[in-house]
C-alpha cells in the first residue's frame, strides 16, 4: 500500500468534522476519516435543524442572513443542494 502524507487527519464526517476540514483545505492536506458507509450518518444526519431566516432576534436573524452566501457556496463547490424548502408552523 502506497503511504499517504497529510498535514491533518480529521475523525469523523458529521457536520463539526466536515466543517473543520472544509476550513482547512486551502491551507493544508486533509484527509476525514469516516467509520460509516457515508458522511452525516448519526446525529447530524437526523438532525431537525431549520434555517429559518425570519426566526429569532435580530441578531439572529443576521447572523442567519451573514450565513446565506455560505450555503450557497457550499453547494456551489459540493454540485449539490444543501438546503431544501419544507413547510413548518412556528
Amino acid at each position: 500500500m502506497d503511504k499517504l502524507s497529510v498535514d491533518v487527519l480529521v475523525i469523523g464526517g458529521g457536520i463539526a468534522g466536515a466543517s473543520v476540514a472544509a476550513n482547512l483545505t486551502s491551507k493544508t492536506k486533509v484527509v476525514v476519516v469516516e467509520a460509516e458507509e457515508h458522511p452525516g450518518f448519526h446525529s447530524t444526519g437526523r438532525s431537525v435543524a431549520v434555517y429559518a431566516p425570519m426566526y429569532g432576534s435580530k441578531v439572529i436573524r443576521d447572523i442567519t442572513a451573514m450565513s446565506s452566501p455560505l450555503f450557497k457556496k457550499a453547494e456551489d463547490e459540493l454540485s449539490q443542494a444543501i438546503l431544501s424548502q419544507r413547510g413548518f408552523l412556528l
